[in-house]
């Protein structure tokens, strides 16, 4: 009977078909159903086998995720049998004659399992189901058990319905509770219960639509009473039907030719030291969904759009071979919902100092100083699209400027607004802990945020587009550059066929001393390529060459007077 229920059970096509053993936690693939039986037989111990097959060939450590089963055979309920052990429920029936009345609530079952302290009861189909529609047989299953569970309300019914459901090998032991292990069996066989797919329909009046509504309507609750969207989630993740409706009410769509702008994608690598590195995969991360993550979540705190964070992990999979996997679009959902909660802000910004008294500004930089050591006088807020950039200016040192970039590297991260603060000012900034922080520190902040136009420095390579042009004045630009080309050494800038070039160690330097930043190679040299600057070489008369960056033509024109 055993070989005669993996025959029913598991589609005879070449799909790969899973038995898992708990005790080592490993995957047992097999594409030969004879085979897989063979094994059950030999096994001792918690065995299980998968309900769903698939077409994927996976590694020993890999079982198949729901939305990767391919095929079929049929439906099931799980039915736990009250046990002090096995179960903490204890709203479950009493007696395996109680359980089984449950499966024969709407339909014969083709097999009942006596799991060894429950029932698994099967409902097979005349013939291999395809899943051509994900959604449609997940809530096909799902509805199918909840039935059962509103028919028999005095029991709580395990929810199973994912395709990919392990469950015990009839013929093995349940060694759940280990004293007394107990065999897993066949208790029942009903040769006529097979079954057309309309029928299992029929029997729970299974409509596709009126499951969806109920589905969404658990959604549309969370919607903001302000707005046609669904707030993120805090405790669970949205199932791909939930994700579907979330790009539908948000206007979002994730496309196979996704990618943002060249602009935003210099912008990012600019803003971000490591950006580059997890786009190309070259940091030590174990998937391709933690790269993914990892650049949802930088993406996300440099202010790209919903649409545009999608677009960007779409390219970052297609860029590195990575399965782009378009019908997963949980997966890209999450992710993103994942990342807007991290470093999603409360919308306090629109508030500020206009509601306030200036005793009251007053109160809140006096406790910021307090707690921080900084005393800022205003923070500046440019919006500019796509992002939005903050300078902090501050009331000591009078009228000192602190570029802070997005919100979430310069308000919401208190180490880098500490670096940055610290880097323009030598003052150390007080550390207070996270949750003070950001429950406290920066709600206050953003009661000091003014609305101004950008100025050409709320951007990083507009900052250093204005410190090279300060550089050019303080240093006096050497008009005649055999000194340089005898000795090799660049102490000043100078000019040569239309450029004028420079040294970076010098000029880094020179920021340094005058403007109080450290300056970060790799985010200068970005900077400088968006603003035109070129790397380069000349050759001195002791024949070396010399390493250095030149303006863009036309640059020097002002400084030839």
């Amino acid at each position: 009977m055993i070989k005669k229920f993996f025959t029913d059970m598991l589609p005879a096509d070449t799909s790969y078909k899973l038995i898992w053993t708990l005790e080592d936690k490993r995957s047992h693939w097999f594409q030969n159903t004879k085979t897989l039986i063979k094994f059950v037989e030999k096994s001792k111990g918690n065995t299980f086998f998968g309900t769903g097959v698939t077409d994927l060939k996976l590694p020993f450590n890999k079982r198949a995720t729901a939305q990767e089963i391919t095929s079929i055979n049929g439906f099931h309920l799980d039915i736990d049998i009250l046990h002090t052990i096995a179960h903490k429920s204890t709203k479950l029936p009493a007696t395996t004659e109680e359980a089984i009345k449950i499966a024969h609530g709407f339909l014969e079952p083709t097999y009942i399992i006596n799991s060894g302290h429950g029932l698994q009861p099967y409902y097979l189909f005349n013939n291999t189901q395809k899943i051509d529609n994900f959604d449609f047989w997940t809530l096909f299953l799902q509805s199918w058990q909840r039935a059962h569970a509103a028919k028999f309300p005095d029991y709580t019914l395990d929810a199973t319905h994912d395709l990919s459901r392990v469950l015990r090998c009839p013929g093995t032991m349940n060694c759940k509770d280990p004293e007394n292990p107990v065999l897993c069996e066949i208790i029942e066989y009903n040769e006529s219960a097979y079954y057309e797919k309309e029928e299992i329909e029929d029997a729970i009046s299974f409509d596709i639509k009126d499951a969806l509504t109920k589905q969404m309507y658990s959604i549309r609750k969370e919607r903001e009473s302000s707005g046609d969207k669904i707030k993120i989630p805090r405790s669970r993740r949205l199932t791909i039907v939930e994700s579907k409706e979330y790009l539908r009410i948000n206007n979002l769509t994730i496309e196979e030719d996704g990618a943002i702008p060249t602009d935003l994608f210099l912008n990012l690598q600019s803003m971000e030291p490591e950006f580059v590195k997890e786009f190309t995969n070259q940091t030590d991360r174990d998937s391709a969904s933690e790269y993914q993550m990892r650049i949802t979540n930088i993406a996300v705190k440099n202010g790209l759009s919903d649409q545009d964070v999608l677009n960007l992990m779409v390219q970052h999979r297609r860029r590195n071979g990575h399965n782009i996997e378009i019908v997963r679009i949980d997966k890209y959902v999450n992710d993103l919902l994942k990342a807007k909660k991290i470093y999603q802000i409360e919308a306090t910004t629109e508030k500020e100092t206009g509601t306030l008294s200036s005793d009251e500004l007053e109160d809140i930089r006096g406790y910021i100083r307090s707690r921080t050591n900084v005393y800022i006088q205003h923070i500046w807020r440019y919006k500019k699209d796509p992002n939005m950039y903050f300078e902090v200016e501050l009331a000591e040192p009078p009228g000192k400027i602190v570029h802070l970039g997005s919100m979430a590297d310069g308000i919401v991260n208190q180490h880098l607004f500490g670096t940055k603060v610290m880097a323009r000012t030598l003052k150390t900034v007080q550390k207070v802990s996270k949750n003070i922080w950001y429950n406290d520190i920066v709600k206050k902040m953003l009661k000091l945020v003014k609305d101004g136009n950008a100025p050409v420095t709320s951007t990083y390579e507009g900052q250093v587009n204005v410190w090279t042009r300060e550089y050019f004045i303080d240093r006096e630009i050497e008009k005649d550059i055999d000194a340089f080309l005898d000795s090799g050494v660049l102490s000043v800038p100078f000019f040569h066929k239309d450029r004028v070039y420079f040294s970076f160690e010098t000029l880094s330097q020179w920021v340094k001393t005058t403007k109080g930043n450290n300056v970060d190679t790799f985010h200068f040299g970005i900077a400088m390529t968006k603003n035109g600057f070129i790397q380069d070489s000349i050759k001195t008369r002791t024949g070396g060459r010399i390493q250095m960056w030149g303006t863009p033509f036309g640059y020097v024109e002002e400084f030839k007077q």
